[in-house]
């Protein structure tokens, strides 16, 4: 399991794992052997999601949580992950 937390206004969870003086990329979370990602927002609704949903949607570096479908139905649907 690998916990996610973002205080975002948009919900925004990133994958990557930057750092260093430039910023760069050093490594990726999808790139670990994980079953579930837990992740909360900054309203503290929770989600778990199985990496393999992330996988077989080909996420690449995140996702934005949304606790409802957005109107033009794109991107990950987090929504179905929700904690209630």
């Amino acid at each position: 399991m690998q916990c996610k937390a973002t205080a975002t206004d948009n919900g925004s969870i990133d994958f990557r794992c930057t750092g260093g003086t430039n910023g760069g990329v050093y490594d990726h979370v999808l790139n670990h052997p994980l079953d579930i990602i837990f992740c909360v927002n900054k309203d503290l609704h929770a989600w778990v999601i199985p990496v393999d949903d992330l996988k077989i949607a080909n996420v690449k570096n995140g996702i934005t949580l949304r606790t409802e479908p957005n109107k033009n139905g794109q991107g990950f649907p987090s929504y179905k992950y929700l904690i209630k």
